[in-house]
């Protein structure tokens, strides 16, 4: 794909990596699809730029599949993408996650809506209370072990009720599906139990996405940053892969990580770390700008310019469970026991 002419100051050797990422993650992607006949697949989608370009990869390998040939003469039976988006109350419209998965997904919509094959996006707007997070904390924390810090409580409470698809008492939250007809909807339902969960981590520790990146590069260059960078991706089995595929797998549900893909892997390390972020841009700019021009070029536009914020935060469950639990947002410690 030629660099389109409204592009000011991306430089070429990062828009050909670009383009190269977005191959191996097509690649991973499709490898990661459930290709079952029911071919059902859910994703975990903040509306972050990591989610939702694994989104729109994903939407436009199956939106192109051809249609069943057992379902020639219908148009509601082809594969699905269920996107998961919690967020916790009592003010969960002020959710920033929510917010901004609602955007991307209304992006989706608009691109898919009316496939041949029959594809439908499916987005499960999740709303979770502190008397549900109350009910399943002691069954999370089990899962948890041997963390027990109050960040690591809010961060698997939140993957918890995402991957799981609802609340106790709302099995799958609030569905709106890509089509709107009564019938549509109803099919939604029967199809909300994907096995296979696409997730976005990885796309931080390989791409330059936390904010302590950026401060190693102020402090000691490209050097510093590719120190930084191979420590995170050296610890990322003990501090999240075990943890996330523990949460997921409770229900019956297998995790997948796309940008932990080996092909994916390998490319971003012999890539040089210039042709990845550019940390003289500001935060939701040069912070995995590789990616971001991906999800731009994908017509994710909104996505390609969120700064990133940590899932306990974007959904709230920090604010609604430090509050709880310490009175105040001032008081909690994230480092603290619980």
């Amino acid at each position: 794909a030629a660099m389109p002419s409204n592009a000011h100051n991306i430089p070429d050797r990062m828009w050909t990596a670009s383009l190269e990422l977005e191959f191996h993650l097509r690649r991973a992607v499709r490898m990661r699809l459930d290709q079952s006949a029911l071919c059902s697949t859910g994703i975990l989608f903040s509306g972050g730029v990591d989610s939702v370009v694994v989104t729109a990869l994903a939407a436009d390998i199956l939106s192109s599949l051809p249609k069943h040939p057992t379902n020639q003469n219908a148009t509601t039976t082809g594969p699905t993408l269920h996107l998961y988006n919690v967020s916790f109350g009592p003010h969960h419209e002020k959710s920033a996650d929510r917010k901004a998965a609602l955007m991307s997904y209304q992006a989706l919509q608009d691109r898919y809506r009316d496939c041949e094959n029959g594809f439908m996006l499916v987005f499960h707007d999740i709303v979770v209370e502190w008397d549900d997070i109350c009910q399943a904390e002691p069954h999370i924390r089990t899962l948890l072990l041997p963390k027990s810090t109050v960040m690591d409580v809010n961060i698997a409470t939140a993957l918890w009720f995402a991957s799981r698809g609802g609340t106790m008492g709302e099995k799958n939250g609030i569905i709106h599906a890509s089509n709107s007809t009564t019938n549509e909807c109803q099919l939604a339902r029967e199809r909300q139990c994907p096995r296979v969960l696409l997730l976005g981590m990885g796309a931080d520790e390989t791409l330059g996405g936390y904010g302590r990146h950026r401060k190693a590069y102020e402090q000691g260059g490209w050097l510093r940053l590719k120190e930084e960078l191979e420590m995170d991706q050296g610890r990322l089995w003990e501090r999240n892969l075990g943890r996330d595929d523990r949460l997921c797998s409770d229900h019956g549900r297998e995790a997948r990580f796309p940008f932990l893909d080996a092909h994916v892997v390998k490319f971003l390390q012999e890539t040089p770390l210039q042709d990845i972020c550019d940390f003289d841009l500001p935060p939701g700019q040069g912070d995995k700008r590789i990616l971001r021009l991906i999800a731009s070029r994908l017509g994710m536009d909104h996505a390609s310019g969120l700064v990133k914020r940590a899932i306990q935060f974007g959904s709230r469950i920090s604010h609604l469970s430090d509050t709880k639990r310490f009175g105040s947002r001032r008081k909690a410690k994230g480092e603290t026991t619980i």
